[in-house]
C-alpha cells in the first residue's frame, strides 16, 4: 500500500459488515466511515490537517523503513535468544 494519503471508505450498506472487517484494527490509512461523506467538515479538516502536518498519514502510519527495521531487529533478537 501507498501511504502518501489517506483511502475512506464510507459504508451505507443496509447489511452488516462482517465481524473480521468491523473490528479490524488498521495501522494504516485506510479509515473505513460507516456513514455517508460530510464534505462540508472532511475537506476543510483534511485541509487543516495537511497544512499543520497533524493529519498526514504518515504521522499516524509507520514508515517502511520503520517497519523493516523492527522487523529485523526483532528477528535478530529471536536468533540471539536461540543461540
Amino acid at each position: 500500500l501507498n501511504n502518501d494519503g489517506w483511502i475512506l471508505i464510507f459504508y451505507t450498506g443496509k447489511e452488516a459488515l462482517s465481524p473480521a472487517v468491523e473490528n479490524a484494527k488498521l495501522n494504516s490509512n485506510i479509515k473505513l466511515i460507516k456513514s455517508r461523506p460530510d464534505f462540508d467538515m472532511i475537506i476543510p479538516n483534511i485541509i487543516f490537517g495537511i497544512e499543520t502536518g497533524k493529519g498526514v498519514p504518515e504521522a499516524a502510519v509507520p514508515s517502511e523503513k520503520l517497519q523493516v527495521r523492527e522487523l529485523i531487529a526483532k528477528k535478530v533478537w529471536e536468533l540471539e535468544g536461540e543461540g
